[in-house]
């Protein structure tokens, strides 16, 4: 079942790059077997049973009021738990390819991020930290916003976000932050420069002084106690810098392709979506680079990592070399994070049972 269902994905995936009459059909067809593979799965995700158990008995160890309203009114219609992670399969997916659409005035540029956000494994981290996912999906749609400098929609939706996970609220400065990202980009050598100042600052371990900071930010706010035991207990697990081999050559090969794409970056300035979207792609490297050796921040710069599936898409449309190259990168990625086991994707088992 496991090789078949994951054959089948890259199969998809690949369909939908292909030049053909048929690439909107390939596309409803990977869009339906997302949907299917992350809403029918059981076991897949390393939260899957902690998230089941709180569906199941209504006792929550989050707190969002937005995604608990949503379980409380999908088991109220009679949804069991496989149901409930069904129903936000569907939302996760159709907001986040809604959210790419907005970004990608190219259908096939729009199909080639879809394939980066398989093959660079955002669509499996999404079976796992689902809330995030969900208010990211929707950070994503809302974009769009801050590009058109509309405030009061950005702000609305912030909220909406919000409900599903807090943590979106860290990135409501980039609203404020775009338009001076978007200048000081303009300029090259500022931007080497800040690469390497953040691909310095990845081999430096300062968790000694972000543990400390956490600390003092939750001793301020009146919750130290739990948080402190929070960061006794999982401290090892995710603030402490760890950088493997691993991850120092899968940032080393985002280090090497950012610079690449820096270089070639003036001859896509005349691309619309390239130049609303390449601040925020190296702002997203600055912060992968520097932060990624902590785990409780690799997960959450992924609301800015993310913009990297339009960037390279756009490269790959244009680019027949960097195509070539980003695809075979990015089918290794996707085969190494799978083989590792990351983010439990392995054994893939179903659950077609979802009322009662």
């Amino acid at each position: 079942m496991t090789v078949l269902i994951y054959s089948l994905l890259i199969l998809f995936m690949l369909l939908i790059l292909m030049k053909t009459e048929y690439n909107n059909g390939f596309f409803y067809i990977l869009s339906v077997f997302l949907v299917v593979m992350a809403g029918f799965r059981y076991g897949v995700g390393t939260d899957f049973l902690a998230y089941k158990n709180s569906f199941e008995t209504g006792v929550y160890w989050y707190e969002e009021w937005g995604f608990v309203t949503l379980v409380e009114l999908l088991t109220a219609v009679g949804l069991n738990a496989q149901g409930v992670f069904l129903v936000i399969a569907i939302l996760i997916q159709v907001i986040m390819f809604r959210g790419l659409r907005k970004l990608s005035n190219n259908y096939t540029v729009f199909l080639f991020s879809i394939f980066f956000y398989i093959s660079l494994y955002y669509f499996n981290e999404s079976l796992n930290i689902i809330r995030q996912f969900l208010a990211m999906a929707i950070f994503i749609w809302n974009f769009d916003n801050v590009i058109k400098r509309n405030v009061f929609k950005f702000s609305i939706f912030i909220f909406i976000s919000y409900l599903f996970h807090a943590s979106v609220l860290y990135f409501v400065p980039l609203y404020f932050l775009y338009p001076i990202l978007k200048k000081l980009m303009e300029r090259k050598l500022i931007v080497y420069c800040l690469i390497a100042a953040s691909y310095i600052l990845m081999h430096i371990n300062f968790d000694n002084v972000i543990e400390s900071f956490l600390l003092s930010f939750n001793n301020n706010s009146g919750d130290v106690n739990s948080y402190g035991v929070y960061l006794d207990y999982y401290f090892d697990d995710y603030v402490k810098y760890e950088l493997s081999f691993n991850l120092w050559t899968v940032l080393t090969v985002k280090m090497l392709i950012s610079l690449y794409i820096i270089y070639n970056s003036k001859k896509y300035m005349d691309n619309l979506d390239f130049k609303n979207l390449y601040s925020v792609y190296i702002f997203g490297v600055m912060l992968v680079l520097t932060f990624s050796p902590m785990l409780i921040f690799r997960r959450l710069i992924y609301y800015v990592s993310i913009f990297e599936i339009l960037v390279f898409a756009i490269f790959a449309v244009k680019d027949s070399t960097f195509r070539v190259l980003i695809i075979i990168f990015a089918l290794f990625y996707f085969g190494v994070n799978l083989l590792f086991g990351f983010s439990t994707p392995m054994p893939y088992r179903i659950n077609l049972d979802i009322f009662g």
